[in-house]
C-alpha cells in the first residue's frame, strides 16, 4: 500500500506549482486512494476464499463488477483476482 500511495501521490503532485494546485492535488489523491485502501482493509479481515462474505461492505467503495472473486495471500501481499 505504501508503494502505491507514493506512486499516486507523485503523479498527482507532479504538476502542482501553487498552494492551490497542491490542495487540489491532495484532494484528488484522497479521492483516488480512499476506495482502494478501504477495500483492502475490509478484505484483509476475511480468508482467502471468503470475499463473498464482505460484498455488502465492499459495495461502499467499489462497484460489484470491480470486486474480486478470489483473494490470493502471498506473504503479506494481497493480490486481487478480478472477475473477467
Amino acid at each position: 500500500m505504501g508503494l502505491e500511495d507514493g506512486i499516486v501521490l507523485g503523479m498527482v503532485l507532479s504538476d502542482a506549482r501553487t498552494p492551490e494546485d497542491i490542495e487540489e492535488a491532495l484532494d484528488l489523491y484522497e479521492t483516488i486512494r480512499r476506495g482502494r485502501a478501504s477495500a483492502i482493509q475490509i478484505l484483509s479481515n476475511v480468508g482467502q476464499d471468503q470475499s463473498h462474505l464482505v460484498r455488502e461492505e465492499l459495495s461502499q467503495y467499489m462497484e460489484e463488477k470491480d470486486m474480486p472473486s478470489k483473494l490470493l495471500l502471498t506473504s503479506s501481499w494481497y493480490l486481487f483476482l478480478m472477475p473477467v
